[in-house]
């Protein structure tokens, strides 16, 4: 029965090997895993900062391009505001006379 049991024996010592070989492996593979969520978040935390910077710059510029805009109608405005300043009072005389006919009956 010796050599039975050293068959068994070396069958053991085999498995042992190999559940040893199984540990390393899977302990690597564990590290492997960590490491990549590591880089997967420092990639994702970069792109999201290079996305708010992105979406700052935008936001400026269209909030200045805003800014102009309404920097260029206050303009228009004003100069529509002199058009309709001139007119008036260049009709007012008429329309103190007209009012002052009405309420005289004249």
């Amino acid at each position: 029965m010796v050599p039975d049991q050293s068959v068994l024996q070396m069958i053991r010592e085999k498995e042992l090997e190999i559940s040893v070989k199984i540990e390393k492996v899977r302990s690597e593979s564990d590290a492997m895993i960590e490491r990549a969520r590591i880089e997967a978040a420092e990639i994702i935390n970069r792109f999201n900062a290079e996305g708010n910077e992105a979406a700052e710059e935008y936001y400026n510029r269209e909030l200045e391009a805003i800014r102009n805009e309404i920097a260029h109608q206050n303009e228009l405005n004003k100069d529509k505001e002199v058009s309709v300043r001139e007119k008036w009072e260049k009709n007012l005389p008429d329309a103190i006379d007209r009012i002052v006919k009405v309420v005289t009956f004249g």
